[in-house]
């Protein structure tokens, strides 16, 4: 049985190609070296995630897709501006808040680039007369 981390550090390598060093791997988690070797020892016995010097990487075929259906059919945000979008189309979608670290587990992104992201994202808001707030870990849109 896996941890919330290994899931997160397998979801993170299927949906990013190439190697990821030990230090990327632990910065994203908010783990140790140490902690990343175990994820990665755990993994690599039920999934095809190999190492080598240059660090980690999945080598099977991208199953996020069915794995995530709340990502089924969308594309996960990778810039700056597809995160802009993303947000704002959660909060217009949604009646209710979005939650920072949720959102940031969702599409594999730190907290601290979504919260620079939600800044943008409140400027171009006022373009169309949009009210964003952020209290605490939360995203609001204001009508």
């Amino acid at each position: 049985m896996s941890t919330k981390r290994e899931e997160k550090m397998l979801r993170y390598l299927m949906t990013k190609p190439g190697w990821h060093s030990v230090q990327e791997l632990s910065i994203f988690l908010d783990v140790s070296d140490r902690s990343v070797k175990k994820y990665y020892k755990n993994l690599s016995a039920d999934h095809p995630v190999v190492s080598s010097k240059l660090g980690y990487k999945y080598e099977g075929t991208r199953e996020i897709k069915e794995k995530q259906p709340e990502l089924k059919g969308s594309k996960i945000p990778t810039t700056k501006r597809e995160r802009i979008f993303y947000v704002l189309n959660r909060l217009l979608s949604n009646d209710a808040p979005v939650n920072v670290y949720d959102l940031a587990e969702e599409i594999f992104a730190s907290e601290s680039n979504l919260k620079l992201d939600f800044k943008a994202a409140v400027k171009y808001a006022k373009n169309f007369d949009l009210t964003l707030k952020q209290r605490g870990g939360l995203f609001l849109y204001l009508w």
